[in-house]
Formats: C-alpha cells, structure tokens, sequence
C-alpha cells in the first residue's frame, strides 16, 4: 500500500509533464489516487486528433480501471480534434483539457461530471453547442468557455450555483441564455463581450450580478428583487435599466460608454454613484432625483451629452472620491446639454473641472455648505448668467503648489456679474479668464491676493478693490473695457517677479490712483493703458532702473500724501497734459515734462509749499503756480514724514501765529508743524 501511494502521489505530481502509466487504444492513462481509476491524460508523442471516444473503464494487465478525471492541458491545442465522447462516470475536466480544440461543434458534458477547471473549453472556436449538467455543484472554474466564437446554444443544468468570472467572455456568437433557478451569482466578466447576447433570463433568487462589458445587444435586462449587486454593464446596448430596491450603491463604470442608454430607475435608497458610473452615456436624457444618494464619484456622469437635469437632495455630502485613475473630478463634465442642477445643500466641495464645458448651464446655486470650488470647475459654462455663492467660502479655483491651474469661472462668455463671497482670501490664476461679458465683480473685504489672469480679458467697465487687498500679480487686470481703477493703500506689491508682463492691461483707462500709504510700493511690472487721462500718485514705489512708465493722452497728473519720487513715471510723452495737482508740501523727484507744459500749464499746489516747489529742480521751470491755502493732505498727530517729535519742533495756526504750548496739550483743531526745513500739517 505504502509502494502504491507513492507510485499515485508521483503520478499526480508529474502530470502536468505529460507523465503516462499505460497506454490503451491509443489513449494514455494515469493511475489515480484509488487503486481502481485511473486519469486520462495527454498524449506524449502527438495531438489527440479526429474523433476520441473516451470509455468509461479501461483494462490494463488483467486489471479495470474507472476513467474518472481528464488532467489539465490533456487536449490543449489539439487542432484537429474534430470530437469526443465524455463517458458516464467522468467527475472531473481539469485545466486547460480542451484548451484551443478549434475543429470540436458540440460537447456534452454527462451527468456524473461535478467540476470543470479553469479555461476548460478556452478557445474552441468551432464549439456551437454545450450542454451542462447540474452535476456541476462543486466547481465551475473561470474561463470555462471564454473565447468559443462560434458557441450559440447553452444549456445550463438545474444545480448550477454560478457562472464563474469570464465563463463565457468573448463569446460573440450567444444569443440568448436561459440561468438555472440555482444560480446565485453572475461573476465579472462571465458574460462580458457576448456582443451578440441579446437576452438573459435571470432567475429569481440571483444575489449577485458582476460587472458585465460590452454586451453589445443587450438592451433591456430584468433583475429580480433578490439581486443585492450589481456590478455593471459598461459598453452595453442597453438602452434602459431599473436596478432593485436591494442595490444601494452603482459601482465605478457600472454604465460606462453605454451610448444607447436613455433612462435609468432605481427602486430602493440607492446611497452611492462610483466613478465614471455613467461616463459617455451620451444619450441618457433624464435621471431619477436620487433623494438618498451621499457621494457621487469622479467623472460619475462626464459627457452625458443629452442628460437635460440633475437633482440630489440634502444628504449628498461628496462629488468627488479618492480615484485611484485620476485626482479630478468632472463629475457633469461636458454635459453640454445639462440646463438645471441641484446638489442640495450639505456638500462641501465642487471639485476640479465638475461642470467644465456645460456650455448649456445657465444658472447654478453652490451648495449653503459649500467651501471649495475647484480648479476648472464651471470653465466653458459658456452659457452660465448667474452663480449664486454662500458667505464664508474658502476657496475658488485652489491648486497646490506647483499644480496646473485653471480658471474656477473661465471663458463663461455669458456671465454678466458675480458676487465673490467673504471668505476669499485669494483670486486664483484665470478664475474669472476671458469672460467678455461679464460688466460686474464685487470682491469680499477678506480678499488678500489676486493672481495671474484672474480678470484678464474680461468686459469689466468698473472694479473696486477691497481696502485689505495686498498684491496683485502680473496680468492681475486685463480688462480693455475698464474706465477707471484706485489702487488702495493695502497693496504692497505690484506685478510678479521674474515676469515680464504687466499687472494690469486696460487699453480704455481713463483714470488710475494709488491711494496714500507709507507702504513703498513694491512694482515688479508695469501698467499699459493707451487712452490714460488721469492718475493720481499717493505713495512712493520700489521699482528696478528699466522701469517707466508713461501716456501719450494723459491730461491731469496728480501726486499727494506719502510720495517723493514720480520718477517712474515719464510725463514727456503727455503733451495734452493741462492739469497739475501736487498736495504735499516738499516738491517730489521728477523727470522733465514736455518743453510747452512749462509755459502752458499752471500746478497746484499748497501755500505753504511755494517756496520748495519754486527753488526745486525741474518745478522751477513752471512759469506760474497756482497756491490754494490747504490744498496739502492733512496728516494726523505724530505721523509727519520727515520730522522727529521727540527733537525740537514749533508749531503755526493756519495764519501763521506760532503757538508756545506742546503738542500734546493743543485744543482741537488745524495746525502747521516745521522742524528744520521741513513743514507738515496735523489735524487734533
């Protein structure tokens, strides 16, 4: 017995080297386990071919075995196998039996058969009939008949439990399968490419159903209510489907590429659409409102061509999901027919390039929970009029750093105004990009930076920054259509460095201020504006030795509060230039104006400034001034340019009548301060 088992255990593990112990009739044996049966196996000279009649007993030196088992590869590739009797008695058909049998039609499998290995039938293009026990309830392995082609009628016995994964994938030439009552579960890929298959009959009790591609035919499919899974149908023919009441959640490409799809049910509390769920299902026309839905995943329902409505209620909190493929979200990307979306109100991000190219989204209302608009999110709404947005966001248009960005609102050629909510710390890169029409922005009080492109090319003909507003980046402002901008006191840097374009593009400008600040103002780039008619120059700016600035249509300049030095600014060009304001009572640093402004045009400046404009280099050379009493700016106790209060100091009322007491015992009123050669007015 001992001599036995070793002599079956070596059999069993030589098998697969095409190992024989007997041969009979042509056909080679193995011993198996029990002394009594034996194994078919491969022949180790050449192919099975023709017809092969396999028995059910053997004789072998005076001895009957029980043909109960074909090993694995047995038949594989033998081309010109043309057909085989299974006898009854058969338990097993082991791997790869009959692997690549190109010439077999039809095989019956007999009742005593209770397991077929992986790829069985793999590849028997030739193979038109199959009839399955249902004996075969302790294996069906994957890929028993993938890639029959020529396979059209199935059998399938009562018994059967399920259809392994890729049970009959790729074979094109199924019709119509009727499941056993049995079956409990439809693996991935078991009918997947049956792109013939234009019915199945599914039985009541199925819990599962995998994921199922390219059944190209198929265009309805009735699941029972017992079904628990549904794996999918991506690049189907379906053109509707109703998904039970005990499927809660749509798993990731369950309908992807599904182009004749039009309508979709859903009977039970569906809580969840995966990524790329409806991805080009370019004639799905309506949805149900999926009231129980939480999160819809990345590209859940990108270009939905004809999808006309969308509409969750307060409980979906997500639609965007850590994807493993891809980090945006274009959840309604290009769905270019998609007119009325509601997301309720608890979701708190609107990823990345959501509703980029909905070019027929006229209206959006962002969640109440909202505090993230992402990159691209409504970028090419070209039809976009009106976006509603709640206080306290955080973010529109984020990247991290050295992420690609693009405009959150970008080539919206539609949108008119909008109203950027507090909370806003930052206008990213193009948020508001080449929206010709857009006339109105108010921008939040908590707005800190606006970067690169934020507003370039877009219809603004007015803007008013926020008085915390701190830097504004190189093509910041473009706008050809805006009249007049004040840079407020906030802002300590201009342009951005290392670039070479301007911070601010305005062709049609009339006027520009900079606002009084003792910030210097840090311009790494310049300004263009062809039509400039006015600025007026509140502070002094750090800008490089290159740097100029000028307008060949300026008319009145204007300087004041903080600043000494306009040397950045050339006013030679402006020869239509015929007003001069200058409210400070030291003369600033300046370059030569045009020769005829000195005898045609009159400055303005204080009274008490006459004296240091009439002695200065380059103002000395106007002809005539115009001295205004008060006309500097008024500046508080303590905060006088130049001058020390802690050193010796005396104090003037406006008539010029010098006060003995201290500055600090002064009634309330105007009053001129001098120490040394400088002069300033303070206000108690």
């Amino acid at each position: 017995m001992k001599k036995l088992l070793i002599l079956t255990l070596l059999s069993a593990l030589s098998l697969t080297a095409n190992a024989y112990n007997f041969k009979v009739d042509g056909l080679y044996y193995s011993y198996a386990y029990a002394d009594d049966e034996c194994w078919l196996t491969r022949n180790p000279d050449d192919p099975y071919s023709g017809k092969v009649n396999i028995p059910a007993t053997v004789s072998y030196e005076g001895k009957t075995y029980k043909v109960v088992s074909i090993i694995d590869w047995a038949f594989d590739g033998c081309e010109h196998l043309t057909s085989v009797t299974l006898p009854i008695g058969l338990r097993s058909i082991n791997p790869s039996c009959f692997r690549g049998c190109s010439a077999i039609k039809e095989i019956i499998i007999p009742e005593t058969v209770t397991s077929i290995g992986r790829a069985g039938f793999d590849s028997c293009t030739s193979l038109e009939t199959v009839v399955l026990p249902g004996s075969l309830t302790d294996r069906l392995d994957p890929w028993t008949f993938a890639n029959c082609t020529s396979l059209k009628n199935v059998t399938l016995g009562e018994g059967i439990t399920q259809l392994p994964d890729h049970m009959f994938f790729n074979c094109i030439s199924l019709e119509e399968l009727v499941v056993p009552s049995t079956v409990e579960r439809i693996e991935d890929q078991a009918l997947g490419k049956c792109t013939s298959l234009r019915k199945i009959v599914i039985p009541d009790g199925l819990l599962y159903f995998g994921m199922n591609e390219s059944c190209n035919s198929l265009q309805t499919i009735d699941f029972p209510e017992s079904l628990t899974y549904f794996g999918g149908l991506p690049a189907s023919g379906l053109i509707s489907c109703t998904l039970p009441a005990g499927i809660t959640e749509i798993i990731d490409g369950a309908f992807y590429f599904c182009n004749n799809l039009e309508t979709i049910e859903v009977k039970g509390k569906l809580k969840s659409i995966g990524n790329r769920a409806f991805n080009y299902c370019v004639n799905l026309l309506s949805l149900p409102d999926f009231v129980y839905v939480e999160t819809v995943g990345n590209e859940a329902f990108r270009f939905c061509d004809n999808l006309r409505s969308v509409t969750f209620s307060d409980k979906l909190k997500s639609i965007c999901s850590d994807d493993e493929y891809s980090s945006l979200g274009y959840t309604f990307g290009s769905c270019k027919s998609l007119e009325h979306v509601e997301l309720g109100n608890s979701v708190e991000e609107i990823p990345d390039w959501c509703f980029t190219g909905c070019s027929s989204l006229k209206t959006f209302h962002v969640p109440s929970h909202c505090k993230v608009i992402g990159n691209g999110a409504f970028n090419f709404c070209k039809s976009l009029e009106y976006v509603e947005m709640p206080e306290r966001m955080e973010s529109i248009g984020y990247a991290e750093p050295d992420e690609y960005r693009k405009g959150a609102f970008q080539e919206c050629s539609s949108l008119e105004s909008i109203i950027i909510p507090e909370g806003i710390r930052t206008l990213e890169e193009f948020t508001l990009a080449y929206c010709p029409s857009l006339k109105a922005v108010r921008l939040p009080s908590t707005l800190k930076n606006i970067e690169c492109g934020a507003l370039e090319d877009c219809g603004l003909t007015s803007l008013e920054l926020p008085s915390g507003l701190e830097y504004l980046a190189s093509r910041a402002i473009t706008c050809d259509n805006l009249e007049e901008l004040s840079v407020p006191k906030s802002v300590v840097r201009l342009g951005t460095a290392g670039s070479s374009s301007d911070w601010l593009s305005a062709n049609n400008l009339k006027r520009l201020s900079f606002e009084d600040s003792k910030v210097k103002l840090d311009m790494q780039t310049g300004f263009h504006t062809n039509n400039l008619e006015e600025i007026y120059i509140g502070r002094d700016f750090e800008y490089g030795p290159e740097y100029r600035a000028w307008s060949h249509t300026l008319t009145k300049l204007s300087a004041g509060g903080y600043c000494t030095d306009i040397t950045w600014f050339d006013p030679y060009p402006s020869r239509s230039l015929s007003e001069i304001e200058m409210s400070m009572i030291t003369p600033p640093l300046t370059n030569e104006f045009y020769n005829n402004a000195y005898q045609s045009v009159t400055p303005v400046i204080d009274t008490l400034a006459y004296e240091a404009f009439s002695t200065a280099p380059i103002w000395k050379k106007f002809q005539k001034y115009e001295l205004v009493e008060g006309f500097c700016k008024v500046q508080n106790v303590k905060e006088v340019d130049g001058i020390d209060f802690a050193q010796p100091y005396d104090i003037y009322v406006p008539d010029g009548k010098k006060v003995d007491s201290g500055i600090d015992s002064l009634p309330n009123g105007l009053y001129i301060v001098r120490q040394g050669n400088k002069t300033g007015k303070i206000i108690r």
